[in-house]
């Protein structure tokens, strides 16, 4: 079995990581694991989640950067 991670760039500004976590629940994607790596202007965050394809496409059809 393989396990597939998500990697999202975000801008490092208060508040972006609860509008990520928002939309993910709003869209009833539960996280497995959640990781960020972060520098002065932007972090990466790392996801592992149940359903990762369905998951890829709907943060590229709403235009989070992957």
């Amino acid at each position: 079995m393989y396990i597939h991670q998500i990697s999202v760039f975000i801008e490092n500004k208060p508040g972006n990581i609860a509008n990520f976590t928002n939309f993910l629940a709003e869209h009833k994607i539960d996280m497995r694991a959640f990781q960020i790596a972060d520098s002065s202007d932007f972090g990466i965050i790392r996801i592992i989640v149940d359903d990762p394809f369905n998951t890829l496409t709907l943060l590229r059809d709403n235009d989070w950067y992957l």
